[in-house]
């Protein structure tokens, strides 16, 4: 048997593996970069200073308005709405002044005060037939205020967080399915076609018993891989963390469901989707291992991989008539994140994407894919006994 450090000189000896590892760790310096500029533009204190340049503009139409010829019932509402608008910027004022100095608690509370009296108001009378997206985003919103209140925690743009463990959600919602996966792809590729010379697999000539030497060799390949996974998105975590603040594992993430106010900790959300990526890793290994048995050649172990499994990924959910199978689709379970966060199912309307069938369908197809790997070494091993014999 291969000792687990020469598996790991392989991989990462080849200068050309740097490549792929580089590209990962770039694109994820590129996310942090991105997310902590976006603070100053779309964060908690950009976006009331943006409401309260808007409410000043509407304030000064109405003033414009009162000066002019109108009867005494639409002054009166004119001038109640004006009224309301300078009590909103105050308000908004308020919340900036305290959010500046950390006291995100009374900062927060102001706008749950101002959420209540005005959009969820607005939602709640049914006057008006608001968007299902934008009562999901404002109950949301409201919920995830209401739970930062009580941790005293800013509250982060959504797709822009930059702290620790929110960055970490970010990550792995973004940079895995595709990015880290291909990486991944890469590396394995490399790894899997080195026992082969003039298409012939070197390690059926061992006399070995071949169930146990590619059980163990798939083994030690995968943990390398999880490593790879654990390095590269805890240090940005790490970075992330030390640059912006680790937040809290507490911070709320909300969940697709039809109160629109269920949320879950990120940090239950990262366990679970870890949980997830290390079997859809798992699946990732053993499908480039069987693509380079039955290919031999580098290069179309490479690029038939990464166009099953890439390919599979990107259209997941991008298939109008695959909706209703989508939960029977392993690569479906590559977007961990938004199967746990039932985003998937929601906007498939498809309610079987759930972590728990995820779970059970990736096990499975691992459990497949290793036999059928058994099936063919054991049968290619017998065939060159028989060759020698005849011979």
């Amino acid at each position: 048997m291969k000792p687990f450090n020469l598996y790991l000189k392989q991989i990462f000896k080849a200068r050309l593996n740097w490549l792929p590892l580089s590209v990962s760790i770039l694109v994820m310096a590129f996310l942090l970069v991105m997310n902590t500029s976006s603070e100053s533009k779309v964060g908690f204190i950009a976006s009331l200073d943006d409401n309260n340049e808007i409410m000043q503009y509407i304030s000064s139409d109405y003033e414009d308005t009162l000066s002019g010829d109108l009867d005494s019932k639409d002054r009166n509402k004119i001038f109640e709405a004006q009224e309301s608008l300078k009590q909103n910027i105050a308000q908004n004022l308020k919340a900036i002044e305290r959010a500046k100095v950390g006291d995100w608690s009374e900062a927060l509370a102001i706008q749950i005060d101002l959420m209540e009296r005005n959009e969820l108001a607005d939602i709640e009378s049914k006057i008006h037939n608001f968007d299902e997206n934008y009562i999901r985003y404002i109950y949301g919103k409201y919920q995830r205020y209401k739970i930062l209140q009580g941790l005293n925690l800013p509250p982060e743009f959504e797709g822009g967080e930059s702290r620790g463990y929110t960055f970490l959600y970010r990550m792995l919602d973004t940079i895995f399915p595709i990015i880290f996966i291909l990486c991944l792809i890469t590396l394995l590729s490399d790894s899997f076609t080195r026992q082969f010379y003039d298409q012939i697999d070197l390690e059926d000539l061992f006399p070995v018993n071949q169930v146990t030497w590619q059980l163990d060799k798939l083994v030690k390949i995968y943990l390398i891989s999880l490593l790879v996974y654990g390095v590269s998105f805890g240090l940005f975590f790490i970075v992330a963390g030390l640059v912006n603040g680790f937040s809290s594992y507490q911070y709320p993430i909300s969940i697709y469901t039809d109160t629109y106010r269920e949320t879950l900790p990120v940090w239950r959300l990262i366990a679970q989707t870890s949980v997830i990526h290390a079997l859809t890793i798992l699946m990732t290994v053993i499908w480039v291992y069987l693509i380079a048995i039955l290919t031999k050649e580098k290069l179309i172990t490479l690029f038939v991989s990464a166009l099953t499994l890439i390919g599979g990924i990107l259209l997941t959910g991008n298939i109008a008539p695959l909706a209703k199978v989508m939960h029977f689709i392993p690569t479906t379970y590559f977007f961990a994140t938004r199967v746990i966060t039932q985003q998937l199912a929601y906007e498939n309307v498809n309610q079987a994407i759930t972590y728990q069938n995820g779970l059970l369908l990736v096990s499975i197809v691992n459990l497949f894919l290793i036999a059928l790997i058994m099936l063919i070494k054991s049968k290619r091993l017998h065939s060159i006994i028989q060759l020698f014999k005849n011979g």
